[in-house]
């Protein structure tokens, strides 16, 4: 059996995949910069994730994030092989848990740096309900059982957390069909989850994800509540529901992701009298949306959300989002992409990029000077 994700390099050692390459040979989206792809089981898509704050989802996306190359070794691995994890588990500290590193700048701002130490922390006592494959247990009692405080240092500071072996294992695991092929897994961008600003925004997206390749699923309204762990009495009545939740994780996923959804699509709610019973999620993409491929539209949201932008900045390079197509949208985000790629190699040298917003208009207008000419 050939590979299924032929081309990523494999190591003992657990490292970052930096702007997500689709190891399919079709490619199929466009990943801008600063984009990572990753590779999930579908029953992680599904857990439930009571009591969990974004800033906790976050942590738990970026664990998952650190965690790629078992995982993909494992969607790689053929029938008879030894599992990924207990294969490379001696090149972890100990043999007892395993280390994850992880990066706080990644996570938020240098100025919530203690935050994410303190959601750590209270994430000791935090259970994940999980589908279970034969021979686990369902819950997740703890993912993280241990931390190392670290020194807050922008852009440096690295948070080691460690996970139970076992816990790891059932992170990692993959289903496989009765040939041995690894099968329900799906795939979604790192940075559309830490973009988010709401925890239902996140957990709405990793269900798109999950059904991307369908075009659609219909979920119970009751099943959605407890996906997205609202608590009895919470946005009880649909329109609170539907004002609170669903518009704005809407609004959020169209303007940041590549894939979302529209509650206005005819058949969207299946009730029965005035009562929602079902909620029919159609997934629009930038392939098929009604609007698609407005590329000014979404670069424009790109560098306010995703580079913090602001008005004040936007206006110095304007002209470069008239009239553009995909050919001009692709090489603007290589440019961007070349540009965050020096910020981060000079971070702790003795000549540090100090203002990126200023470093990457000077870029865009050395890189693209006929756009603005009067």
């Amino acid at each position: 059996m050939k590979d299924l994700l032929p081309a990523m390099k494999r190591t003992s050692n657990l490292s970052v995949t930096h702007n997500g390459k689709n190891p399919s040979k079709k490619k199929d989206v466009l990943i801008l910069p600063g984009e990572t792809k990753i590779y999930q089981s579908n029953r992680i898509a599904r857990g439930k994730f009571k009591g969990f704050t974004l800033i906790q989802l976050k942590v738990f996306a970026t664990i998952i994030k650190q965690l790629q190359n078992i995982i993909i070794g494992e969607i790689n691995r053929k029938e008879g092989q030894q599992m990924a994890l207990f294969a490379s588990i001696d090149s972890f500290s100990c043999k007892e848990y395993v280390k994850i590193p992880l990066l706080l700048h990644e996570i938020t701002s240098f100025q919530n740096y203690k935050n994410v130490v303190v959601s750590v922390d209270e994430m000791r006592q935090l259970a994940i309900e999980l589908p279970a494959p034969e021979g686990y247990a369902k819950t997740i009692s703890s993912v993280i059982v241990k931390y190392d405080i670290p020194r807050l240092v922008r852009g440096k500071s690295v948070l080691n957390v460690y996970l139970p072996r076992e816990v790891a294992a059932r992170l990692v695991f993959i289903d496989r069909d009765e040939k041995g092929h690894a099968r329900e897994y799906h795939n979604y961008f790192y940075n559309v989850i830490m973009a988010s600003t709401s925890k239902y925004t996140f957990k709405l997206y990793l269900l798109l994800c999950l059904w991307k390749n369908k075009g659609s699923f219909r979920l119970s309204y009751q099943d959605l509540r407890e996906q997205l762990g609202l608590q009895q009495g919470q946005y009880t009545a649909f329109k609170n529901f539907k004002a609170r939740i669903l518009l704005p994780a809407q609004r959020e996923l169209k303007n940041k992701a590549d894939c979302w959804f529209d509650c206005s699509k005819e058949g969207f709610e299946e009730r029965s009298g005035k009562t929602v019973r079902f909620l029919c999620f159609k997934i629009i993409t930038s392939d098929n949306g009604n609007d698609q491929n407005d590329y000014s539209m979404r670069l424009t949201q790109w560098f306010q959300t995703q580079l913090r932008f602001k008005q004040t900045d936007m206006r110095f390079i304007a002209p470069l989002f008239k009239n553009i197509g995909k050919e001009e949208f692709e090489s603007i985000m290589e440019t961007c992409a070349s540009c965050l790629d020096m910020y981060y190699k000079k971070i702790g040298t003795q000549n540090p990029i100090r203002n990126l917003t200023a470093y990457i208009i000077h870029s865009l207008r050395q890189e693209y000077p006929q756009s603005f000419q009067q």
